[in-house]
């Protein structure tokens, strides 16, 4: 986690931006397509982990980050009543 690297502003700047993340990740899951798609990505990247591949980790993580965005995207418009 953040605490290991032992940096109060970096501590500081993650506490701010957490309930965001959270948000995040609670918004795109909603959709059980992108939740099955999600748990997928995680078990490959969690491969790479443990193959210690960090270039490979890197890119799956990038594009799992980027497949959430268009559930994200499509929560923050605002609703029609």
């Amino acid at each position: 986690t953040v605490e290991i690297a032992d940096n109060h502003v970096l501590h500081g700047v993650w506490l701010s931006l957490l309930p965001r993340v959270e948000r995040a990740r609670s918004l795109a899951t909603l959709d059980i397509n992108r939740w099955v798609g999600a748990l997928i990505e995680h078990s490959v990247m969690f491969a790479a982990l443990a193959a210690r591949n960090g270039p490979e980790l890197g890119e799956l993580t990038r594009k799992h980050f980027l497949n959430s965005l268009p559930y994200l995207e499509q929560s923050s418009l605002p609703s029609r009543s």
